[in-house]
């Protein structure tokens, strides 16, 4: 058994790359200077050093990253670890971009870099987060009972994204992608609210618009679903040589306050 330390408050959210190679933390916030996230080597269990900035050729621990005002409620690495996603109780997200296996020891905050922070992007709390399986847009879902797709912001251009929103009739509280395009050409959301109901969405791939702004909605029945709030949602993580796609079936986890 290894700890991690690091943060002078509880964790309240963890991510772990698909790589296994890195681990992201964050704990409660109340401050700026709490909500940071902390990467860790998941080979030595410590935080990656970096040359000094302030000049020598001594290294440093790596900076953590920061964007966020308040707790950090969600982190999810994309498909390919090329982005780290965070979500927060500020109601904003930010995306910090790899950096290039050359560039770590001398990036201040090691393997990743903050590349864009999108205040206000809600009007209420960002309980959740998801990437699309192919990492070009991705999910925030909100107490202000929406769901905004976002197209991932390209590196080194100014970020001009426009989110397509989608409305629930509660609180948004659990959203996780499909981590495959079924039949190679629809991307499929699963979304659970605050009151217990859960949703399955799906949308073609459309090229010339992203994110898809035309969505099918199906309501999970209630004898399969919640009476509280969902806080969170998993599809079956996609094996090698899977057959799921094949045959069109799928496995969607669910976690509630109801004991269920």
């Amino acid at each position: 058994t290894d700890k991690l330390y690091g943060h002078p408050y509880e964790i309240f959210a963890v991510a772990a790359a698909h790589s296994g190679d890195w681990i992201a933390t964050a704990c409660k916030a109340s401050l700026d200077k709490y909500a940071a996230i902390r990467v860790y080597s998941a080979h030595t269990w410590q935080p990656p050093n970096v040359r000094d900035p302030a000049g020598g050729e001594q290294s440093v621990v790596a900076a953590p990253l920061m964007a966020h005002s308040l707790t950090i409620t969600r982190m999810r690495f994309s498909p390919s670890d090329k982005y780290l996603l965070s979500v927060s109780r500020d109601r904003s997200w930010a995306i910090f971009e790899k950096t290039t296996t050359a560039d770590v020891f001398d990036e201040p905050t090691g393997p990743y870099r903050l590349a864009h922070h999108q205040m206000k992007a809600h009007a209420r709390i960002i309980w959740d987060a998801a990437w699309s399986p192919d990492s070009r847009f991705f999910a925030t879902a909100s107490r202000d009972k929406a769901i905004k797709l976002w197209p991932t912001p390209q590196p080194g251009s100014p970020y001009s994204g426009k989110p397509v929103v989608l409305t629930f009739p509660e609180a948004v509280t659990a959203v996780d992608f499909l981590p495959a395009l079924v039949h190679g050409h629809k991307y499929v959301l699963a979304a659970a609210l605050e009151n217990g109901q859960v949703f399955v969405l799906t949308a073609k791939v459309d090229d010339g618009k992203l994110p898809p702004s035309a969505w099918d909605t199906f309501e999970v029945p209630k004898k399969d679903s919640h009476v509280a709030m969902v806080h969170r949602l998993a599809w079956r993580p996609q094996l090698q040589n899977d057959v799921n796609d094949a045959c069109g079936e799928w496995m969607l986890a669910s976690a509630s306050d109801d004991q269920s």
